[in-house]
């Protein structure tokens, strides 16, 4: 089943990201993918112009998945630039326990991931990671995941880079409340290594409610926290955000 992502009106106060998280056999071998556009236009008293571009590829295997999320979202009002960010994110996602009874769910985990953001004074963002997530209930949607990661970051003010190791610990749940709606969470706490007061946060919620077969609306809100950001640079980025889905 591919997936396309239609914008009824975003409200990009921030720009941030976070992963959606698929489970082994959820869909059939096969390629997935979904695409998501939205504007917002003002004329007259506020001249502002926004636009959100965002797709993701998935390749559905018997005992694993690879996925390709990317983004790109810029704003402009009165002439000014106030948002400007370009996102990427590779994942593969391998079963190695499937004992559900005994075990509970474990798989491993491969990812990397680029990004740059100017108004996080960001001129790259370069990570890769490895590690394990587990799924601990059969009946229930719920995913905790563990690793390591390597990160190196490079700003716009500064021809110095700065790299460090990160843990990279999330949860991701979802969860239906009826027939036609659900709802989930996706939450990640990033510490730096040796440096438990240095991490980043991020937290989406979404609630999904189908109106037909094919069509669902969306509302989504992300929130997003640097504990050490750099200079000048605030230390929450937030989104909101209400979209329709079409799928088919």
């Amino acid at each position: 089943m591919k997936k396309y992502l239609l914008s009824l009106f975003a409200i990009p106060l921030f720009a941030i990201k976070p992963i959606s998280i698929y489970q082994i056999g959820e869909k059939d071998v096969g390629f997935y993918g979904d695409f998501d556009v939205s504007f917002l236009t003002l004329r007259g008293n506020t001249e502002t112009e926004t636009y959100s571009v965002s797709a993701s590829l998935q390749r559905f295997n018997e005992a694993s998945i690879w996925f390709l999320n990317g983004s790109h979202t810029f704003s402009q009002s009165l002439g000014e630039t106030t948002a400007d960010s370009t996102f990427a994110h590779l994942r593969n996602i391998r079963e190695v326990v499937k004992d559900l009874k005994s075990y509970g769910e474990i798989d491993w985990e491969t990812f990397g991931q680029i990004e740059k953001d100017k108004f996080q004074k960001l001129a790259s963002r370069t990570l890769l990671g490895s590690g394990f997530r587990f799924k601990p209930y059969e009946e229930y949607y719920i995913f905790f995941g563990i690793s390591p990661m390597y990160v190196k970051e490079t700003y716009l003010d500064n021809t110095n880079s700065e790299q460090s190791f990160r843990g990279n610990f999330y949860v991701n749940f979802k969860r239906d409340l009826t027939e036609l709606t659900s709802v989930s969470y996706t939450g990640y706490y990033q510490p730096k290594l040796g440096y438990s007061n240095d991490y980043d946060m991020t937290h989406s919620f979404l609630f999904k409610n189908r109106v037909t077969e094919e069509l669902s609306i969306i509302f989504q809100i992300s929130h997003d926290y640097d504990s050490h950001p750099i200079e000048n640079v605030k230390r929450y980025d937030m989104e909101q955000k209400t979209s329709f889905t079409y799928e088919f």
